[in-house]
């Protein structure tokens, strides 16, 4: 398995630096691969990063970017396998995310049409006073924080309506 080259792919081995040796598992553990010595292989860390990294582009499992050789990888592979690995995030997200399924626009529009005139909730009641305070909410709210500040502020209002009343304004 050292230097392995996928025949699909030209991509050329980098510098090696590593002296340590991974564990390299013959048949996964996932695909029900044991731990024997029949089963496991040495490969330098670089080529065992390279050989998750061709598999991942053959169809493969993911591939973990935290392998400490992946720095080491060509550039060219590199970037096949960032691609590869955002077109299955994307075809997942796809699969997960109901808005892409075929008929969602069509439920999205049949839910939002049970909700029109008498059959909306909140037909016939009073509408959202969008971010003001309803008009009987601050009457039981007036004056109850700084009663002595809400009582210049009502006369201060009230000398402004007779103000405009009498058609007089002081400023």
């Amino acid at each position: 398995m050292v230097g392995i080259l996928s025949p699909k792919t030209n991509h050329k081995p980098a510098k090696k630096s590593m002296s340590n040796h991974h564990r390299h598992h013959k048949i996964p553990k996932s695909q029900g691969g044991s731990n024997d010595e029949s089963n496991i292989v040495l490969l330098s860390p670089y080529d065992h990063a390279l050989h998750h990294a061709l598999e991942f582009l053959e169809g493969g499992p993911d591939f973990d970017f935290r392998h400490q050789a992946w720095p080491l990888l060509p550039e060219n592979l590199k970037l096949d396998v960032r691609n590869e690995k955002s077109r299955r995030q994307r075809e997942k997200f796809k699969e997960n995310n109901p808005a892409h399924a075929p008929d969602f626009k069509e439920k999205l529009i049949s839910s939002r049409r049970s909700y029109v005139g008498e059959e909306n909730p909140f037909f016939g009641k009073e509408g959202c006073w969008k971010g003001k305070t309803r008009p009987d909410h601050a009457e039981k709210l007036r004056g109850r924080k700084r009663p002595e500040h809400a009582e210049r502020m009502r006369e201060y209002h009230q000398k402004r309506r007779e103000q405009a009343a009498n058609g007089t304004k002081n400023h």
